[in-house]
């Protein structure tokens, strides 16, 4: 008996974390762990997809926001194909989202495009969230620095002097 409670409670914890449960994000655009992120410009150096993500609960047709994410993307019945961004498209990092979790945490970056009618998404916010499988992120080299960006899909624009 003991032993099912166990593993219950584990299954429980597990479901709750992996975002079957919605788990609380937070804007951490102000966090000084991100703060080097914010305003750095970048070049993709291959086409990406441009998937718009909708809410269980939300009421209107259009995307809650955005996700950019190397081919062939993600798919299912919140998910509304916006078709590519193309290599040597622009942008600028101006937000960050996280998501706390403990089994799975999340960092997703807030980006402004360069010429925002190439994403017609009718003013929702366009993101870069990293899946294992895709690697867009690197792994910051040590905890007190941010994931950075991989430079198989991303190039560094130097700031303007």
């Amino acid at each position: 008996m003991r032993r099912n409670l166990r593993f219950a409670l584990i299954l429980l914890l597990a479901i709750f974390q992996t975002g079957c449960v919605q788990l609380a994000t937070v804007d951490s655009t102000r966090d000084p762990l991100y703060a080097p992120m914010i305003g750095r410009t970048y070049e993709l150096t291959q086409k990406l997809v441009v998937r718009g993500i909708q809410l269980i609960d939300q009421k209107s047709p259009d995307p809650a926001y955005i996700l950019i994410m190397p081919p062939p993307g993600i798919g299912g019945h919140l998910v509304v194909d916006l078709g590519l961004l193309a290599a040597g498209s622009r942008f600028r990092i101006v937000g960050v989202i996280t998501h706390r979790s403990k089994l799975f945490p999340s960092t997703q970056y807030v980006i402004s495009l360069e010429h925002p009618q190439l994403i017609q998404s009718g003013g929702a916010p366009v993101r870069i969230r990293d899946i294992p499988a895709w690697k867009l992120y690197d792994q910051p080299a040590a905890p007190d620095q941010p994931p950075g960006l991989n430079e198989s899909y991303f190039r560094p624009i130097p700031a303007p002097r």
